[in-house]
């Protein structure tokens, strides 16, 4: 009796630890879907795979991103050894361009109420010409390949999936669970759990079902690398780095040897040089930025009256908006870039007030400094003085003659030589 108790009791414990050990992993992308997106998905996939997790899931909001990097991401979906569940979340949320792609590539494709995918047309940013319009149209119909590729793959509705890319349609999760876009709607994690258990999705290695229930969900943080990537290959957040660095480097140059604000420039120029190299930008309004900023910099060398500094203000205040005017997804938004906009101006007026007030005051140092003090005569031989001005004594010439102890002013400086005037002159 005792020894089948103790069966008994180890069976439980037994079943219980089997039934626990059990884990999903869950990662969350709010941002546009670049490179450093890619290596944390990436990541977590392995992570997934190690712990041989039942599930990963990538709960998504985003506004698109790049096409190579969103086939990066499908890829490696379609290639896990873990199956991947994309979850449109919280409410409000969108899968919309590069988003609709990844959820496609899902094995289970879940949604929140109110949010919507789609609009997945890929755009270009190349000029409006024959060449230019034919590579677009390859591009959208590999871009429609891949799609319809990956409905037929997973059993999802082609047709929307060629309306998203080709027409730019956009449906509710609604409309997608009804059309058979994605496979279910969850009010949220649990209940998302508690319907993919059970469901049947297609891996590499060929059909598999899914056992959620009692799993543990296990969120993936992203490495310190990670979000240092995401974080500035923001478009906002390039913007900002890209003005801070054209700013720090235009306080160097009206106030050389300050050597900090030009370091701190220099930086801000590398880390947005890199995202630069990720987010579409529109090389025009690059263009106008660094012409501005040459104007700017003119002007602290030529004088124009200002003239320099005016057009460089307005190359650069319309470079800013050109900058990221293509796709929608790189554009920061249009409060903030005013906002910065405002903030660099206004730090342009206060350098140049700060530079004309160093060029037109007296100089403080130097031989210059010397010009227009006062002293007085210590000793006379003919025309050549020796002078006491602030307490060192000066040999010094005059066009008139001078007396021992008569005041004067210095009017010129002739390497270690005062040319000096009464200073009775001077009050007449």
């Amino acid at each position: 009796m005792h020894t089948s108790r103790l069966i008994k009791i180890f069976f439980i414990l037994l079943i219980s630890t089997i039934s626990y050990s059990k884990s999903i992993i869950s990662i969350s992308i709010d941002a546009p879907i670049t490179p450093p997106v890619l290596s944390y998905i990436q990541n977590a996939i392995q992570q997934a795979e190690e712990s041989n997790a039942e599930a990963l899931i990538i709960e998504l909001d985003t506004p698109g991103g790049l096409l190579t990097t969103t086939r990066d991401i499908g890829q490696s979906i379609l290639t896990s050894r873990v199956p991947v569940i994309t979850y449109v979340s919280p409410q409000g949320s969108r899968a919309a361009s590069a988003g609709t792609f990844i959820l496609y590539a899902s094995h289970l494709a879940v949604m929140s109420p109110g949010t919507h995918l789609g609009s997945a047309t890929p755009v270009s940013l190349g000029e409006n010409n024959e060449q230019s319009q034919a590579m677009e149209n390859k591009i959208l119909n590999d871009s429609l390949a891949y799609i319809e590729s990956l409905a037929q793959y997973h059993d999802r509705n082609e047709a929307f999936a060629r309306d998203a890319v080709k027409n730019g349609v956009s449906i509710t999760a609604n409309e997608a669970e009804r059309a058979g876009v994605i496979n279910f709607i969850a009010t949220d994690m649990t209940d998302l759990i508690k319907k993919a258990d059970g469901a049947r999705v297609r891996m590499q290695s060929g059909v598999q079902t899914l056992s959620t229930s009692g799993a543990k969900i296990i969120t993936a943080e992203q490495s310190l690398k990670d979000r240092i990537l995401i974080t500035i290959t923001d478009p906002s957040i390039a913007y900002l780095m890209l003005m801070a660095g054209i700013y720090g480097l235009l306080i160097e140059l009206f106030n050389p040897g300050s050597i900090f604000p030009g370091v701190l420039g220099a930086i801000c120029l590398l880390i947005a040089s890199y995202s630069l190299q990720i987010i579409p930008i529109n090389y025009a309004g690059l263009g106008l930025i660094i012409l501005g900023s040459a104007f700017l910099i003119a002007e602290a060398f030529i004088p124009s009256f200002g003239l320099l500094g005016i057009a460089g203000i307005i190359a650069m205040i319309i470079g800013g908006f050109f900058i990221f005017q293509v796709p929608n997804w790189a554009a920061p938004d249009l409060w903030f870039m005013l906002s910065i906009l405002t903030l660099f101006l206004l730090g342009i007026i206060l350098l140049a007030r700060i530079s004309l007030k160093a060029h037109t005051n007296q100089p403080v140092s130097g031989v210059e400094a010397l010009i227009g003090l006062k002293g007085k005569v210590l000793n006379q031989n003919g025309l050549d003085y020796e002078v006491l001005v602030e307490g060192e004594i000066w040999l010094a010439t005059s066009d008139i003659p001078l007396t021992i102890g008569q005041s004067i002013f210095i009017e010129e400086v002739n390497g270690l030589r005062l040319h000096v005037k009464s200073a009775e002159i001077e009050n007449e």
